[in-house]
């Protein structure tokens, strides 16, 4: 008698501790949707692919910096991708020979196939890096915030 009955205490409080409301974890948001909230974009731009005359890499491959020939964008990849910080040349491409943000567009270096996610304008190169070092900070205090919460909870 006695086992079913702790049993069926048992069930009950699993039962009760999965209907209660626990908070989910905060997460860190994406870099593209802070620099969007720094920039007021949607990071949906668009640059003609032979428009770029060169492109560099921030925040370990991916934030890709693109100067083209009449402005200057930041395009931001949805994954880290590690061949573009040691590649010597890269391939953008795609639709209508242009690379756009929310598209089927990519950059492909030393045979990685990294997708874009957004692509944001900037008059000059100034400004894209203002914006791109304003959402690097905002997303670390963010960060920040978020380790000194799970420490204060334990």
């Amino acid at each position: 008698m006695q086992i079913p009955l702790t049993l069926g205490l048992v069930i009950t409080a699993f039962t009760l501790s999965a209907c209660t409301s626990n908070k989910p974890d905060q997460t860190v948001p994406r870099f593209s949707a802070v620099l969007s909230e720094v920039t007021g974009q949607n990071g949906r731009a668009c640059v003609r692919i032979s428009d770029i005359r060169s492109y560099g890499t921030r925040d370990r491959g991916r934030v890709i910096t693109i100067n083209a020939r009449r402005k200057y964008y930041a395009a931001t990849t949805l994954y880290r991708c590690s061949e573009i910080d040691f590649s010597h040349q890269a391939l953008f491409d795609g639709n209508f020979h242009e690379i756009c943000g929310n598209s089927t567009s990519y950059i492909i270096a030393g045979g990685e196939r990294c997708p874009i996610h957004k692509v944001f304008e900037f008059e000059n190169r100034e400004s894209a890096t203002d914006a791109i070092n304003q959402a690097a900070e905002k997303r670390e205090s963010i960060k920040a915030a978020i380790k000194a919460e799970k420490a204060s909870k334990q």
